[in-house]
């Protein structure tokens, strides 16, 4: 439900690299990472469990963990 009250705005331009590096080092239980799908792919896998909800793109494919189609604007 809280989900649904998000606002997004696209910008583009999005570097998810420094987020790796950081899982890479910190090692946190696990990430989960709220994306379009629509970046460079990283070249850091950070070797914990990753969890891409991916907003409209039914083409994504992760790089590594798995993924969760999404589309908000059918949550609303």
């Amino acid at each position: 439900a809280d989900l649904k009250r998000l606002k997004f705005k696209a910008r583009g331009g999005t570097d998810i690299e420094p987020l790796m590096k950081w899982a890479e080092k910190t090692k946190p239980v696990c990430l989960i990472v709220f994306t379009d799908g629509y970046y460079e792919t990283p070249r850091t896998n950070p070797k914990v469990p990753v969890l891409w909800v991916v907003n409209n793109n039914p083409g994504f494919v992760a790089p590594f963990g798995k993924h969760i189609p999404y589309n908000f604007k059918d949550a609303r």
